[in-house]
């Protein structure tokens, strides 16, 4: 964030950078639970979601990881986000994929729960005044 600052002339305050007149606060995503098939290790927004179609629909986790492990090659994060997208969202198209597991009361709340449980709440909740 501090080398996109400067170069769009923004500066840091606090815990967040203003640049050209707009609050850019980093988000870092964690989903709080166990190893599971079908959720990556690694903290991060898919993570988070993955974790949350999991929850809602538990027979799609062993799906998606008997799928990964069939594959050639390392698994990424990334690779796990969108075996759901595939499996269960692509008629929507790929750029909605993150808009549809909105759509999709049992994952909202799941996804909503798992918000509620970690640092960034109170910033979503800030947001949405």
């Amino acid at each position: 964030m501090d080398g996109l600052a400067r170069e769009f002339g923004g500066t840091k305050v606090g815990d967040t950078w203003l640049i050209q007149q707009t609050t850019v606060v980093p988000v870092f995503w964690h989903a709080p639970d166990s190893p599971l098939d079908g959720i990556p290790g690694r903290q991060t927004l898919e993570r988070l979601i993955c974790a949350a179609v999991v929850a809602a629909y538990p027979g799609r986790g062993p799906s998606v990881q008997q799928w990964l492990d069939s594959r050639p090659g390392p698994i990424e994060t990334k690779h796990f986000a969108w075996s759901y997208y595939a499996g269960w969202y692509a008629h929507h198209g790929a750029e909605d994929y993150y808009h549809r597991v909105w759509e999709d009361e049992s994952v909202a709340a799941e996804i909503d729960a798992r918000l509620r449980q970690t640092a960034v709440w109170p910033l979503i909740e800030e947001m949405a005044r």
